[in-house]
C-alpha cells in the first residue's frame, strides 16, 4: 500500500492467481495525488460507474436524465472521457510491455511465465517496486530499458505520452 518495493517472501513462489490478484491491485493503484502510481482509484471509479450508467441509460427510457456523480461531485463529460482514456491507455501499454519483456527475456534463454513478466511491467508502470524476480543483474539490457520505460511512464502518469499524440494531432491539423 506505500509502493516501496517493500516484500518480505518471494513473491515468485505465489500461485499465478494470487500474483494476477496483486497485478490487479497495482494496475487500480491509490488514491488521486498519491505517490502510488497505477490508474488510481478516482479514475477506476468513474470508469466503473460509466459501465453502469451505459447499462442503466439502456434499459431506462430515453427522456429519463441520469445525473452522473462520483461522491456527491458531478462529474464531466470530458471527466468521464479523460478516465476512460486513460485507463484504456494504461491497459494497452500495460499489455504491449509485457508482450515485449516476455520476447525479450523468452529470446534471452530465461525460462519465464507469461504472468510473471506481467507483474514486473505492472510493478513498473505503477511504479510499486516489488518484484518476482526477473528485475535483477541478470535481465538483459532491452529487459531493463522495456521497465525504465513502464517506470517513467508510471511515474509520470502518461502525461509525455499525452503531449506527443497531442503535437502530433496539432501539426497533421496544421497540414490539412
Amino acid at each position: 500500500s506505500t509502493t516501496t518495493g517493500f516484500q518480505l517472501t518471494g513473491i515468485d513462489m505465489y500461485p499465478d492467481e494470487i500474483k494476477l490478484l496483486i497485478v490487479i491491485g497495482m494496475s487500480i493503484g491509490g488514491a488521486t495525488f498519491s505517490t502510488v502510481g497505477g490508474i488510481k482509484m478516482r479514475r477506476f471509479l468513474i470508469v466503473l460507474k460509466s459501465i453502469y450508467w451505459e447499462i442503466e441509460r439502456s434499459l431506462k427510457p430515453r427522456s429519463l436524465i441520469i445525473t452522473k456523480k462520483l461522491g456527491g461531485e458531478e462529474l464531466s463529460t470530458s471527466e468521464m472521457i479523460s478516465a476512460l482514456i486513460y485507463t484504456v491507455l494504461f491497459i494497452i501499454i500495460q499489455l504491449l510491455l509485457t508482450i515485449l519483456l516476455h520476447i525479450v527475456l523468452v529470446a534471452s534463454g530465461i525460462k519465464v511465465k507469461l504472468v510473471d513478466s506481467l507483474f514486473e511491467v505492472t510493478s513498473a508502470l505503477s511504479v510499486v517496486g516489488l518484484s518476482v524476480g526477473i528485475t535483477s543483474q541478470q535481465l538483459p539490457i532491452l529487459g531493463k530499458l522495456i521497465l525504465i520505460i513502464a517506470m517513467y511512464l508510471g511515474r509520470l502518469e502518461m502525461a509525455p505520452l499525452f503531449i506527443i499524440v497531442g503535437e502530433i494531432s496539432r501539426r497533421k491539423a496544421r497540414i490539412l
